[in-house]
């Protein structure tokens, strides 16, 4: 079923949603929240069956406007390697250590390499913690064999020392940091695990500061922290497997 607003100045804007139970009686929501700054919508058209599948009798009742009821990732289908977007894919378990101190709000700083507004991030709040840190478990043993390089984007408010580990197997420990100049706008790290390829660790862990005492709470942001291939340096494509193969004209080998 299709629910279709029409706007003087947009055009026609419609949401398609799933009849999933037939000859009887089912609530349907239609969220238009991608929608929400268009302000001239007129009419309300009401599409039965887009495909023309059928010629039968619908019955509708209790049209109305309301808040939005429908989960704005639903139907999100994971992406191999991506770790948390904070937005919709969610891929791995998060927590924190020595409480809850992760929370998910709309990005703060909306410049440079993280300019959506509407992209929301993670905030991580020192617990005033010598080892306070993040932990996403997956739950099985993460597969480092081609999607080796985590890249991610941190906000810091102040220069701080960086430490990525990989748990669960073999322990991995990568060594970063938030330079002075980097302080205060979003920077993106790419640190490399291919010293971790088969030793069976199943936690990405991240800390802010290791092993030092914060003088006051601090807040940190991050966002988009993926597991991507390294860099390529010379043939970009073998043709062996998907991985292989990039979305560009490649330099045959």
């Amino acid at each position: 079923m299709t629910l279709r607003l029409n706007s003087a100045t947009q055009g026609l804007k419609e949401v398609n949603r799933p009849i999933t139970e037939t000859k009887k009686w089912v609530d349907l929501s239609f969220n238009f929240d991608n929608f929400k700054a268009i302000t001239d919508f007129e009419t309300v058209e009401i599409i039965f069956d887009p495909a023309l599948a059928a010629a039968d009798t619908w019955y509708f009742d209790n049209l109305s406007q309301t808040k939005a009821t429908v989960n704005p990732c639903e139907g999100t289908v994971p992406v191999a390697g991506i770790v948390d977007d904070f937005d919709c894919q969610r891929n791995a378990v998060a927590s924190t250590t020595g409480g809850d101190f992760l929370e998910v709000i709309k990005n703060p700083d909306a410049s440079g390499i993280n300019s959506s507004a509407n992209d929301k991030v993670g905030k991580y709040n020192d617990p005033l913690d010598e080892w306070g840190a993040i932990v996403w478990d997956f739950g099985k043993e993460i597969d480092l064999s081609v999607q080796n390089q985590l890249k991610l984007k941190i906000w810091s408010p102040v220069a701080v020392p960086l430490m990525f580990k990989l748990e669960g197997g073999q322990q991995v420990e990568v060594l970063s940091e938030v330079k002075a100049a980097n302080a205060k706008k979003w920077v993106e790290y790419l640190i490399d695990f291919k010293g971790a390829i088969g030793k069976g660790n199943k936690k990405l862990v991240v800390f802010f500061n290791p092993g030092k005492m914060p003088a006051a709470p601090l807040s940190y942001f991050m966002d988009d922290l993926e597991f991507v291939r390294a860099p390529y340096t010379g043939c970009i494509s073998t043709f062996e497997t998907p991985l292989d193969n990039l979305r560009q004209i490649p330099i045959f080998c």
